[in-house]
């Protein structure tokens, strides 16, 4: 579990917070945009501090924002627990849950390619989203359009159809599906899911810690197990020419991707990863983060 510092472990840490504590402070001033972070370290919680304000004041810990395509992420967990029970398979077509699309030949979409953005469609949020009941019917006009698996094209379409998957397969509303079985159990007080699952989601940064270190642990979080570390490593960012031969330099797993940050060596010149060479997480366009480092056991959110 995430858990804070305590006695001389605080102690010897009280340089980094002072330090993160100003670089914030000069962040927020700059930037003008509110936010909270948090850091954590083996599941220890070496800073964690809100900045700046909004219309409603002081900007706080428990107030959620946009993280906008983190979301993916979090479909991606919940479609794990379907692959982990046996109940969908990740290179299962889209058709043989949903009449309106095929199971073969060329047109047959994959789950696998509505995650990794090669289903063929593009746009966010289109026909609706989600929450247009006859989504499926809506996407699978487009069939005659589309080139499954010949490009990568990013898109929140691909995961709005696989949550339809999931609500045919369970028989609960996605919205029911993402509450019941990742929101209620890691306790997440202030994260909830609106419109779209590629980027409905609003949270905090510890509640998006809680999720990060749920993937430190490869899909454990205390005493509850959300997937196997076999379904685990089945969501890892892989390079996209195994699958699909067309598809060339380019990582993507099930909402999940690479997300090392380079910069120049002081001493050596050369470039290098900020963090270890495997680090995960998603990308934002509210610049919200949620990094994962595998080798040094990092996690690093921000809303």
């Amino acid at each position: 579990l995430l858990h804070s510092l305590e006695g001389k472990d605080k102690e010897k840490n009280a340089s980094f917070e002072k330090e993160m504590q100003a670089l914030c402070m000069e962040w927020a001033e700059f930037s003008g945009e509110p936010f909270d972070m948090l850091v954590a370290k083996d599941g220890a919680i070496l800073f964690h501090g809100a900045f700046g304000e909004n219309l409603r004041g002081k900007f706080t810990l428990e107030e959620p924002t946009e993280i906008a395509s983190i979301t993916k992420l979090y479909t991606g967990l919940l479609f794990a627990q379907f692959v982990d029970q046996g109940l969908i398979g990740i290179d299962d077509p889209v058709g043989k849950y949903l009449p309106d699309f095929p199971s073969t030949g060329e047109k047959a979409i994959t789950l696998r390619q509505c995650f990794t953005h090669t289903s063929g469609y593009n746009g966010h949020g289109s026909f609706g989203g989600v929450q247009n009941p006859w989504l499926d019917n809506s996407l699978a006009l487009w069939l005659p359009y589309l080139e499954p698996g010949k490009r990568h094209y990013y898109n929140g379409m691909g995961y709005n159809l696989a949550g339809k998957v999931m609500e045919i397969v369970s028989g609960k509303s996605v919205f029911h599906l993402m509450h019941e079985y990742l929101f209620a159990p890691l306790q997440l007080q202030h994260t909830q899911l609106d419109i779209d699952l590629a980027y409905g989601i609003r949270s905090t940064a510890f509640d998006m810690a809680v999720v990060g270190q749920m993937l430190l642990n490869q899909g454990g979080y205390g005493d509850l197990r959300f997937f196997s570390e076999e379904t685990y490593e089945a969501l890892l960012p892989v390079d996209l020419e195994n699958y699909f031969p067309n598809i060339k330099d380019r990582k993507w797993g099930i909402g999940i991707t690479p997300m090392n940050r380079y910069l120049k060596d002081e001493g050596s010149g050369e470039k290098r990863n900020i963090l270890s060479d495997h680090v995960i997480g998603h990308g934002s366009a509210t610049s919200s983060i949620l990094n994962v480092d595998l080798e040094n056991k990092i996690v690093i959110c921000q809303s």
